[in-house]
């Protein structure tokens, strides 16, 4: 049997069907991507196809860019930037282009180069405010760790409400959100009453330890704390009396159900409250 030349390969990807284009480019070698590049057939959805083949060389992505009938094709642009040989001035020059969707699609991309991505991210960030609300909300439901990040750190309280919802959230994200001194009392309230997350020890301790927290957030977390957090809190002359009067409370009655011995002082835990 004869082998396949290159210009073979090239002849094929010219002639080709749609149907067979569809079934070849994902995993077809440059030579026929050269010629599928000269066929009519090829589309905006069959040149995703190629672009999502790592064979491509930098040579058929500088083709892809140059050909017209593509140019103002978002997608076909993103898959461009997000290619791992596609020249990194060219994909530079792309991220700026993007519209939010295809920001996020690239700043989550991990083929992606790390200096594409992180411009999405930047990009993305710098017109996060211009964004409706819907639009802001809808991303925060459904996008990746790497757009998360992002959001995070800028979101409403209708965003983080949305951002409660992405199965991809962390527990270390909502760290990072309510250990951010700024972070408004509301939004420290409603991850208060997501009882997915305050499950998570290191939520509730975080929640609690918030100096802008509601105090009946505060007071509803501190069953759930361990007893040297309490007797931590207890002792703090910067809590407000309220939290500390509640933390003695739980820590006696511990003492008198379970025989906690607490570290120093037993006999504060001991008193009634009029005798403290």
């Amino acid at each position: 049997m004869r082998t396949l030349t290159d210009e073979d390969s090239r002849r094929a990807g010219r002639t080709d069907s749609p149907g067979r284009l569809a079934d070849s480019l994902a995993g077809a070698d440059a030579a026929y991507m050269e010629g599928a590049l000269g066929n009519p057939a090829l589309n905006e959805d069959l040149v995703v196809l190629l672009l999502r083949n790592r064979r491509a060389t930098a040579e058929v992505l500088r083709q892809v860019h140059e050909a017209r009938r593509f140019q103002a094709s978002p997608q076909v642009q993103a898959a461009l930037a997000c290619h791992p040989s596609t020249p990194r001035a060219l994909a530079m020059n792309l991220v700026p282009y993007l519209n939010w969707r295809y920001l996020a699609q690239v700043g989550n991309h991990a083929l992606a180069p790390a200096p594409v991505r992180r411009s999405a991210l930047r990009y993305l960030g710098e017109r996060f405010d211009e964004m409706a609300l819907g639009e802001q909300t809808h991303l925060a439901r459904t996008t990746g760790r790497a757009v998360l990040s992002v959001l995070v750190r800028r979101g409403s309280a209708e965003v983080v409400s949305a951002l409660l919802q992405n199965p991809r959230l962390t527990e270390d994200d909502l760290v990072a959100l309510c250990s951010h001194r700024n972070t408004p009392p509301a939004i420290l309230e409603m991850v208060a009453r997501d009882p997915r997350w305050t499950r998570r020890y290191r939520v509730r301790q975080v929640l609690v330890h918030h100096e802008g927290a509601p105090l009946a957030v505060i007071l509803g977390l501190l069953t759930g704390l361990l007893s040297t957090e309490l007797e931590e809190i207890a002792r703090r002359p910067d809590r407000p009396p309220v939290v500390r009067l509640a933390a003695r409370r739980i820590l006696r009655q511990r003492y008198r159900s379970t025989g906690w011995r607490p570290r120093r002082s037993p006999e504060v835990y001991l008193l009634d409250d009029d005798e403290t």
